[in-house]
């Protein structure tokens, strides 16, 4: 997570003094490191800067491009069942699966989140990478998806830190509680 947390953030403040085309390689470098950053980075870089896309999308491409010259790609396996079986401390994913099909219930949380994001992306664009949630963002990113690891958690730290709510420190230690499983208590289920 550090590296990607690190050059999203570094990312970040660069794009507050200015500095679009070095903001949008760090935040390449964080995408690429973790894909998990790629929601946050219309909030820093906005629309139309264009030449800062183009660097964040430069400097991504350029740390696969070993990958895929190699012809292993990106893990193209590994990712499709990660995207598609995988389910471990689900919140919203979980609770429509008790509903809806496998799809659906991955599906209609990822739509219902990417269209929150795009409502709050409109409302702040003007005051970009100012006013930016990107508490509230990563809160729905972690809402929706259906695989949430205790150390997600850790993208939540410095924005927490800069604008503090009570959500977010709530949610730092709670974060904890996803260790209790029955495995890890050595309870045997029968």
């Amino acid at each position: 997570e550090i590296l990607a947390v690190l050059p999203f953030i570094a990312g970040w403040m660069l794009a507050r003094s200015g500095r679009w085309i070095w903001a949008g390689a760090l935040l390449g470098v964080a995408v690429a490191a973790k894909l998990f950053a790629l929601p946050l980075v219309p909030f820093v870089l906005g629309w139309p800067r264009l030449r800062a896309w183009l660097a964040a999308g430069l400097a991504a491409g350029g740390l696969y491009l070993p990958f895929w010259l190699q012809g292993g790609g990106v893990g193209q396996a590994g990712f499709s069942a990660f995207a598609t079986t995988w389910e471990f401390n689900s919140s919203l994913v979980g609770l429509l699966g008790m509903v809806l099909a496998p799809a659906p219930s991955r599906l209609v949380p990822l739509a219902g989140g990417a269209a929150l994001m795009a409502v709050w992306w409109w409302r702040w664009r003007g005051a970009l990478p100012e006013r930016a949630r990107f508490d509230w963002v990563l809160g729905v990113q972690l809402a929706t998806s259906a695989v949430v690891n205790p150390w997600y958690l850790l993208w939540l730290v410095p924005f927490v830190a800069i604008r503090p709510s009570a959500a977010g420190w709530i949610a730092l230690p709670a974060v904890l509680l996803s260790y209790a499983t029955a495995m890890n208590l050595g309870i045997e289920l029968a």
